[in-house]
């Protein structure tokens, strides 16, 4: 339909915007595009526009990390009249820390925003495609290789947050596909990215060039999402690392992440 948009949460900069911009670029897509900040995001607005003038790139504030802020969201969207039938979940936090330092606050938040809301988005989707009788839809899961861990010390609200979205979206996967729902689930593992907390921590300061660009891994999620992958996982080194990670014994994940996260 010439007249859905894709949604892409967390698009006010990083993979996000990285990702609606291959969205209206590559595969002229209107798009919404979802952050905290409005100011943010109306620079990216401005350069969707200019990247493809034939599509239209809306942007619509919510904060994913207040528990209301999924259907706000979805409220906004209803208001403006506009029918989605791609979602990105992208928005997510990923602040390293002890259980007994850090913020309660803090947790709770990223702890809605990297698994509550992208989950609560995921429900009011499938019943936005149904409430417009829509024939199919996609659903992009940003989710983390942290999912693929055992246990990360100094990252247990992040590792536990993405391995609840990694299960919930593996059963939503398969909860659809058994009703005959035709939406499309792409799991995504990006593993760490240039410019962000993980990427310039000492495991990839002693590994300098294995993180991709935001640029970089869009371009592999918007293309292999087309091409039907279900499973995306870009770059050489995080195929590996995803093959690797759940069969590395916990006592060295263990000790590697709580050296490279702890301040001891």
């Amino acid at each position: 339909m010439a007249d859905t948009y894709a949604l892409v949460t967390g698009s006010s900069g990083g993979l996000g915007a990285e990702i609606a911009s291959c969205l209206v670029r590559l595969h002229g897509r209107n798009v919404i595009v979802s952050g905290r900040s409005e100011k943010r995001l109306a620079p990216v607005v401005e350069r969707l526009t200019k990247e493809n003038p034939a599509v239209k790139a809306v942007m619509i504030p919510a904060d994913l990390s207040e528990l209301d802020g999924a259907k706000a969201l979805f409220a906004g969207i209803a208001a403006r009249g506009l029918v989605v039938d791609e979602l990105v979940n992208n928005a997510g936090a990923s602040e390293p820390g002890s259980a007994h330092e850090l913020d309660p606050h803090l947790v709770r938040s990223e702890m809605i925003l990297d698994y509550v809301s992208p989950a609560t988005l995921t429900m009011l989707f499938l019943a936005h495609l149904a409430e417009n009788r829509l024939p199919g839809g996609r659903v992009i899961q940003i989710l983390s290789m942290a999912a693929r861990f055992h246990a990360m010390p100094n990252f247990a609200h992040y590792n536990s947050a993405k391995k609840a979205f990694d299960a919930y979206t593996k059963g939503v996967e398969y909860e659809t596909r058994r009703a005959g729902i035709a939406v499309s689930f792409h799991r995504v593992y990006p593993g760490a990215i240039s410019g962000t907390k993980l990427a310039t921590s000492n495991i990839t300061e002693k590994n300098k060039g294995i993180a991709l660009s935001a640029a970089q891994v869009a371009q592999v999620i918007v293309a292999e999402s087309r091409k039907g992958k279900r499973v995306i996982i870009p770059g050489f080194v995080n195929k590996l690392a995803y093959v690797a990670a759940p069969l590395t014994p916990q006592f060295i994940t263990d000790r590697a992440f709580y050296k490279t996260y702890g301040k001891g």
